[in-house]
C-alpha cells in the first residue's frame, strides 16, 4: 500500500499548494473569485467510471497484497475528497452556516482517518453523479419563483 499512499500524499500536497496559492492570489486582489471557483469544483464523469473499475479488480483478487489498481484507487479517493470539500463549502455558503462547522468538519476529517476519508470520498463521488449543487440551486430557484 505504501506506493499508493505516497502518490496520494503527493497529490494532496500538490493540490493543497495549488489551492493555497489561488486563495492567496484572490486575497491579494481582494476578489471573491476563489470562493466561487472552489465551491463549484467538479470533476469529469469519466473519473466516476474509472474509480470503480480500479476498485473491482482489487476486491475480486484473492491475492492479499495490494496491486496497481488498489494503489491507483488511493489517488482517486483524493480526487473525490476534494470534490466533497468543495460541496461542503458550497453548502456552508448556501445555508449560511458559521465557519465553526466547517472547521469542525476538517478536524473530524483528520481525526477520523481513514474512515472519514472514505465517507468524504463517497460524498464527492455521489455528488459527481447527482450534482447536489445544481439540484439545490434548482430547488432554491423554484421556491423563489413562487
Amino acid at each position: 500500500w505504501m506506493p499508493g499512499a505516497i502518490a496520494a500524499s503527493w497529490f494532496v500536497l500538490n493540490s493543497s499548494a495549488l489551492v493555497l496559492a489561488l486563495w492567496a492570489e484572490a486575497t491579494l486582489r481582494e476578489t471573491h473569485d476563489f470562493a466561487r471557483a472552489f465551491q463549484g469544483l467538479r470533476f469529469s464523469r469519466s473519473w466516476l467510471i474509472i474509480a470503480p473499475l480500479l476498485l473491482i479488480p482489487a476486491l475480486l483478487s484473492e491475492d492479499t497484497s495490494a496491486g496497481l489498481p488498489s494503489q491507483l484507487y488511493l489517488v482517486m479517493i483524493v480526487l473525490f475528497v476534494l470534490q466533497a470539500l468543495s460541496l461542503g463549502h458550497y453548502l456552508a455558503r448556501h445555508f449560511q452556516i458559521k465557519r465553526f462547522w466547517l472547521t469542525g468538519s476538517y478536524v473530524l476529517l483528520v481525526l477520523g482517518m481513514p474512515f472519514s476519508l472514505n465517507i468524504a470520498s463517497l460524498a464527492g463521488y455521489l455528488d459527481g453523479w447527482w450534482d447536489f449543487r445544481a439540484r439545490l440551486q434548482a430547488r432554491t430557484n423554484s421556491h423563489n419563483d413562487k
